[in-house]
């Protein structure tokens, strides 16, 4: 049985074009989507941490349904971090103006990815905004309880386990929203 130079070419071009299909598609980078935001949400990131901002303000509007915010994101000059707890960074409410808060990122590199810590942080925020967690000096008072910081440790305070407990379902609404087409 003879082979026709023709018809082995052609199979030869149809296998390869297949394999280069099946590696675009599979190794494609994943493009976010594109949003649009009301102009009273504002978030500014003056840190090297790309899509800080754009990620915080997806959680914050299409996640919880915010459309009033300002925060700015800075470096903090402090690194918080214990032999057994990495401190990535933290948040604030701005007392002086209304529905504003200020996060503090620990420098590059971290070892945890910042849609993690903003998924957890953004959920201290919601809780901040609705009333249920005060932050004060020496104690932050969570649904009219109050936590004195130096008596309860960290991974014990109520509002964290909450937090821990479901910002995997905030980063997973994130992850959705990002790369749904």
């Amino acid at each position: 049985m003879k082979f026709n130079k023709k018809v082995l070419f052609i199979m030869i071009a149809i296998v390869t074009l297949l394999a280069v299909i099946v590696f675009i598609t599979t190794c494609r980078k994943k493009i976010p989507n594109r949003f649009t935001f009301p102009s009273t949400m504002v978030v500014n990131n003056y840190t090297s941490y790309p899509y800080a901002d754009t990620t915080t303000m997806v959680i914050l509007n299409k996640i919880y349904g915010i459309d009033t915010m300002k925060i700015n994101i800075y470096y903090s000059s402090v690194d918080f971090s214990t032999d057994e707890i990495e401190v990535i960074g933290f948040i604030r409410k701005n007392i002086f103006e209304p529905h504003s808060y200020l996060f503090f990122l620990k420098k590059p590199p971290i070892n945890t990815p910042l849609s993690e810590f903003l998924s957890h942080e953004l959920i201290h925020l919601k809780q901040m905004e609705d009333g249920e967690l005060i932050e004060c000096v020496n104690y932050n008072i969570y649904q009219n309880d109050t936590i004195y910081l130096n008596k309860v440790k960290y991974e014990n305070r109520p509002y964290e386990i909450y937090a821990f407990n479901h910002q995997g379902d905030v980063r997973k609404k994130l992850n959705k929203l990002l790369y749904s087409k």
